[in-house]
């Protein structure tokens, strides 16, 4: 029998991104990566997706995971610089 692995300690927000979007292919990076993180949206599962465009999609990370997490974002932001591509609001 397999265990799942449940996180170590609290989950912490990283980022607070303007959109769901946004936020889930930052956290497929994050997670390719060896960093457990999830979004939770603020659209109420789509019943209220004008919450959305107030409130953001939080991105969130184990807070053991947290270092890592902003050491990659800050990887990938030097990256997207070079490129002449968007920054991250931390």
């Amino acid at each position: 029998m397999t265990e799942d692995r449940v996180g170590d300690g609290q989950l912490v927000q990283l980022l607070v991104l303007p959109s769901q979007t946004e936020a889930e292919i930052l956290a497929l990076q994050l997670i390719s990566n060896g960093v457990r993180a999830v979004v939770f949206p603020s659209d109420a599962s789509g019943w209220a997706p004008h919450l959305g465009l107030i409130q953001g999609a939080r991105l969130m990370v184990f807070e053991t995971d947290l270092d890592a997490a902003s050491d990659l974002l800050e990887d990938l932001e030097s990256l997207a610089a070079e490129d002449g591509g968007p920054t991250f609001d931390q």
